[in-house]
């Protein structure tokens, strides 16, 4: 969704808590690289991100398995 970044040092919006914490963290995040083996781990990642907060499992078996996803995922373009 396109924005005008200029909104979020408008007065009457930093006095929103939400935006103000957005802004900030459009701040001083860091981008995500835009690239076809970028894309293979946003899968993975949802996944063991749902299982977690499901507790389906402990953690370290869930995120050996979505380390093992990406890396197919990854070796399956190669």
């Amino acid at each position: 969704v396109p924005a005008n970044s200029q909104a979020l040092y408008s007065p009457e919006l930093q006095g929103l808590y939400e935006l103000a914490q957005f802004g900030a963290a459009a701040h001083e995040g860091i981008p995500f690289a835009r690239t076809a083996f970028m894309n293979a781990l946003w899968g993975p990642a949802g996944d063991v991100t749902g299982a977690l907060v499901r507790r389906d499992d402990a953690p370290e078996p869930l995120l050996a398995a979505a380390q093992a996803a990406a890396e197919a995922a990854v070796a399956e373009m190669r």
